[in-house]
C-alpha cells in the first residue's frame, strides 16, 4: 500500500498542560513513545531514537527538530523517516473531559520503503496514542521493539491485563465486543472448523483450529498467500484478578518477513488490554478515513468518523 498523510485524533482524560508536558518532556516521552529523547525547545531541538522508534535509528540519526511550537496548544517536528522528511503535526484544544489532541504525518506519499522499514505507519501511530492515554492515566504501556522488524521468526506478544480471563476471553468471541477494538462486522461461529469473522471480506474470514473455552484460541491466518497460525491464550494470575494474554503468530513462509504483521499485532494486543481494563465505553484513537476504506477497520475507528476535525477548523 502506498503511503499517504495520515491524520489521527483522540480524546484523553487529562488536561492539555498535562498532554503538552507528555509530548515535550524527556522523562515522559521514554515511558510512552521512545526508548531515548533529547529534547531542548528552547533550541528546537526535539531528538528520539532506540528500539521503540521505526527503524531502531541510534543518537547519531536522531536528527528531528521543532519547527512551530505554541506552549500547551501545538507542537510541529521533523521526522526524517524512509528516506523522506515527513513532519508530525500535534495539536491540542481543551474539551469539558479532558483534552482533544490531532495529529497530522505529513510527507510519507514519497518515503522509500527499505528493508528495515516496510510496516504500516499508521499501526505504528494507533499503538502510541493508545500508549499515552494509558500513560497519562496511570496505566503501563506496551512498546513495540523495532529491532526485531527483520527477524523471519514467529511473532509472540504479552501482556497483562488487570481484570478477569473471562472478560478477555469475551473480547476474542463476542462479535459485538471485536467490533470495538479489531473487526468492522464481526461474526462467530465459536467452534472447531467454525468461522471467525472479521468482516474484511474475504481476506477477513479465518477458520478456528483450536477452541478451549477460556484458554485457548488458534485461527488459521493467511500471511501473503500462504496460511499461518495465530493463537491467543490466556493464563489467570494473582488468583484470577489479573490476566496473562499471549499472541503468538506462528508459520511463516521462510522467505516472508512478517512487519506488518508485528507493527499490526502490537497495536491490537494493545487495544484488547484497553477494552478489558476501561470497559465497553472504550473506543481506540481514530483515523481521518475514506469510506471505502472502512471495512478494513474496527468498527470502533469508523463510528467516530464525525467527531474529526480538521487541521483548519481546529480553533474554530
Amino acid at each position: 500500500m502506498t503511503p499517504r498523510d495520515l491524520h489521527f485524533q483522540h480524546a484523553l482524560a487529562a488536561s492539555p498542560k498535562e498532554v503538552f508536558a507528555a509530548l515535550t518532556h524527556n522523562e515522559h516521552l521514554t515511558r510512552w513513545f521512545c526508548e531515548f529523547a533529547d529534547v531542548d525547545l528552547a533550541n528546537g531541538e526535539y531528538h528520539f531514537w532506540g528500539r521503540f522508534t521505526p527503524g531502531n535509528p541510534n543518537r547519531e540519526s536522531a536528527i528531528q527538530s521543532v519547527v512551530a511550537l505554541e506552549q500547551d496548544r501545538l507542537l510541529r517536528i521533523t521526522w526524517p523517516l524512509r528516506g523522506v522528511e515527513s513532519t508530525v503535526t500535534f495539536r491540542l484544544a481543551a474539551v469539558p473531559n479532558g483534552t482533544r489532541l490531532g495529529v497530522w504525518h505529513a510527507g510519507l506519499q514519497g518515503a522509500e520503503r527499505g528493508s528495515s522499514l516496510d510496516f504500516s505507519m499508521s499501526d505504528v501511530w494507533f499503538l502510541m496514542l493508545e500508549n499515552l492515554r494509558r500513560y497519562l492515566d496511570g496505566r503501563s504501556a506496551m512498546r513495540c521493539d523495532f529491532s526485531t522488524f527483520d527477524d523471519i521468526k514467529p511473532i509472540d506478544l504479552q501482556t497483562e491485563i488487570a481484570g478477569p480471563s473471562a472478560q478477555a476471553w469475551e473480547a476474542l468471541l463476542r462479535p459485538n465486543q471485536l467490533n470495538t477494538w479489531i473487526a468492522s462486522a464481526a461474526s462467530v461461529d465459536a467452534r472447531v472448523g467454525g468461522e471467525w469473522n472479521m468482516g474484511w471480506g474475504d481476506e477477513g474470514a479465518f477458520k478456528i483450529l483450536e477452541l478451549e473455552p477460556g484458554k485457548r484460541l488458534s485461527l488459521e491466518w493467511l500471511a501473503g498467500d500462504a496460511p499461518t497460525i495465530v493463537t491467543w491464550t490466556l493464563e489467570e494470575v494473582e488468583g484470577g484478578a489479573r490476566t496473562r494474554l499471549t499472541l503468538t503468530h506462528s508459520g511463516f513462509a521462510s522467505d516472508y518477513i512478517p512487519r506488518g504483521e508485528r507493527a499490526g499485532w502490537s497495536a491490537f494486543i494493545c487495544w484488547i488490554t484497553s477494552f478489558v481494563e476501561y470497559g465497553s465505553a472504550w473506543l481506540p484513537p481514530t483515523r481521518a478515513l475514506a469510506p471505502q476504506d472502512a471495512m478494513m477497520y474496527p468498527h470502533g475507528v469508523m463510528a467516530q468518523q464525525e467527531s474529526i476535525v480538521t487541521e483548519e477548523e481546529w480553533d474554530r
